[in-house]
């Protein structure tokens, strides 16, 4: 559920720091 929501907020939001939500992302995953 979360991963869903800060994969689509990267996407949605790319000025929101999108290297370092990736790095979440993948680090969740």
């Amino acid at each position: 559920m979360k991963k869903g929501l800060m994969t689509g907020s990267v996407f949605c939001f790319p000025s929101w720091q999108p290297s370092e939500s990736v790095r979440k992302s993948m680090a969740f995953q």
